[in-house]
């Protein structure tokens, strides 16, 4: 059974960020890793305007959401996700599960998964088969009572990512990761 850590933290926190940074290190260090990143990209005016699904296998990237706050119907918040970019990633998620990596991140779980039961929720359902060494959910802050509940029987490991610990987190994922390598 893996080891699952959630990296908790408040919106706009860096835990993508933090990720990335912790696929390039695990990388030099010849862990195999898996799983989506969901990058944010936009302009000046709006730098969250699109949300970036990211193979992290194959470094393949999908437009995953759009800022629609005026349109409706919207997927949640103010984004309005592609079914069939969500169900690509999703794929990709369950793919990552079934196999033995060193690590599978995946980013990010929130109202989508927890309140709607849509999303990456098929993959949290089968977190406790997984054949990954490692799992890592994202999660924001206000998500992560909901999701701890949901995942109380595989019992995570909470990793709380702050504006003063964010530069050393990626350092204390890896640590924790190659604990069970």
């Amino acid at each position: 059974m893996a080891r699952i850590l959630v990296l908790s933290a408040p919106k706009h926190a860096g835990k993508t960020t933090a990720c990335g940074r912790l696929v390039a290190r695990a990388r030099q260090r010849d862990l195999d890793v898996a799983g989506i990143l969901a990058l944010s990209r936009g302009d000046r005016d709006d730098p969250r305007r699109h949300i970036v699904a990211v193979d992290i296998a194959t470094r393949e990237e999908r437009l995953l959401g759009e800022a629609k706050p005026d349109e409706e119907p919207r997927t949640v918040g103010r984004y309005r996700f592609d079914p069939t970019t969500m169900q690509w990633a999703l794929d990709c998620i369950l793919r990552a599960l079934q196999c033995r990596h060193d690590l599978v991140i995946i980013d990010e779980i929130g109202p989508l998964e927890l309140l709607q039961n849509r999303g990456y929720a098929p993959a949290l359902a089968q977190l406790g088969e997984s054949l990954a060494r490692t799992v890592i959910l994202v999660v924001r802050h206000e998500m992560q009572e909901a999701l701890g509940e949901q995942l109380r029987n595989l019992h995570p490991v909470v990793f709380a990512l702050t504006l003063d610990n964010r530069e050393e987190m990626p350092g204390h994922l890896l640590a924790a990761v190659q604990v069970q390598h």
